[in-house]
């Protein structure tokens, strides 16, 4: 129950500008006196990490086109500056708390539970935190990193293609949470944790990715190479602290684009955790990364509504592969799957998933009340949530 909730929360943490893309990119092409429709040519490309507002655009448009949400590093600082004052002068313009770490932290808060979050928190961030968020660290950042939020909606129109579904694309270049440089206050807050019940929560570790761009002025491929695995290490001493403490970890996966780093993350950091929890593209990724998926298998997870019974499928395989893995949280905006390991010879789980049914429920309720921000939805998500949970504990 969220009474006994203790929540170790981590790493990556922002204030979040929320915009209109369309209007942002239409501004920023203007200020760089190109016309503000994008040009119909333009052929949707994922370039994966991002260098010039072209590549953008074209990375934009693979997303928008398929209605999938997608998050992308900006290589250059001046684009991604001149994205922000672009995004800052559209009409809706908002700012709100940002990355996986603060979002759960503040849905786990405003639940009743107990949080210590650690990770780069500045001023205006910190002013948007629920109070029952404690700050792991002594004193915050002095200023905030900031999360481009470029969202659209059905039906938007641009470069002759069109949004089959409302999304986000999400645009990030700070240095901080590549770093991982909530870290040690995790680790700190893990060993002052003196309640048995508390669970370990790790999201943004997919932020290595930028690592290449943020570590001093261009470092070679072995100093990249050499910082991840600094990191990796940290993340290995965190997760052999929580077996001491016998404390429970979840992973909270995000999108990525380098299957040698996730390949490395899910041999070293997911052979050790609990939980993870993915969405359809997440998924479709780390199943091709790990192979545990055909290439039709994998076009059915990362489709706009995920096959059903290919996700099952894809769980089971996903769980059969792991040694430690016991539950697996599937989301999507289509549905939510909770997939939970047998108990037999090969595995024994370390946690006992006893809620899983009311806790899918429930996860599907927040997400829904969270996305679609319908007042009387949000205004009544606790109390359907605390239906599906009943006096239970969440583990």
């Amino acid at each position: 129950s969220p009474a006994n909730c203790n929540i170790l929360l981590g790493l990556n943490t922002n204030l979040d500008l929320v915009s209109s893309a369309l209007e942002t990119l239409a501004g920023a092409r203007k200020d760089e006196g190109l016309a503000r429709e994008l040009d119909a040519n333009t052929a949707p490309h994922d370039f994966g990490r991002i260098a010039t507002l072209e590549q953008l655009e074209a990375t934009f448009l693979s997303f928008f086109s398929a209605g999938s949400a997608a998050e992308r590093f900006v290589s250059s600082t001046e684009l991604f500056d001149r994205i922000v004052s672009s995004a800052r002068r559209t009409q809706a313009a908002v700012t709100a708390p940002g990355g996986n770490a603060a979002l759960m932290a503040n849905r786990a808060a405003l639940e009743g539970c107990r949080v210590r979050l650690a990770g780069p928190v500045g001023p205006a961030l910190q002013k948007l935190l629920h109070p029952r968020v404690v700050l792991a660290a002594q004193e915050p950042q002095l200023t905030d990193e900031v999360h481009l939020i470029l969202e659209y909606a059905r039906g938007a129109k641009v470069a002759g293609h069109s949004a089959p579904r409302a999304n986000r694309f999400i645009l990030t270049s700070d240095v901080a949470n590549a770093r991982l440089d909530g870290l040690s206050d995790l680790e700190q807050a893990l060993r002052d944790a003196t309640d048995d019940g508390a669970l370990v929560v790790l999201a943004g570790l997919h932020l290595l990715e930028g690592i290449a761009d943020t570590d001093g002025a261009g470092p070679g491929q072995h100093d990249i190479v050499s910082v991840q695995e600094r990191r990796i290490q940290a993340v290995e001493k965190l997760l052999s602290l929580a077996e001491q403490r016998h404390v429970a970890v979840h992973w909270e996966l995000a999108s990525m684009t380098d299957p040698e780093l996730l390949q490395q993350l899910w041999e070293r950091i997911g052979s050790r955790i609990d939980s993870i929890g993915l969405n359809e593209q997440e998924l479709a990724f780390l199943a091709k990364t790990i192979r545990i998926c055909t290439d039709v298998q994998c076009a059915n997870v990362a489709k706009t509504v995920p096959d059903a019974q290919t996700v099952e499928t894809v769980l089971a395989q996903l769980l059969d592969r792991s040694p430690r893995i016991s539950r697996v949280h599937f989301h999507s905006l289509a549905f939510h799957t909770i997939a939970i390991a047998e108990q037999r010879e090969k595995k024994i789980p370390r946690v006992q998933w006893k809620t899983s049914t009311a806790s899918v429920a429930a996860g599907s309720i927040a997400a829904s009340a969270q996305a679609c921000g319908d007042q009387m939805y949000v205004a009544h998500a606790s109390e359907f949530l605390s239906l599906c949970l009943g006096a239970q504990s969440l583990r």
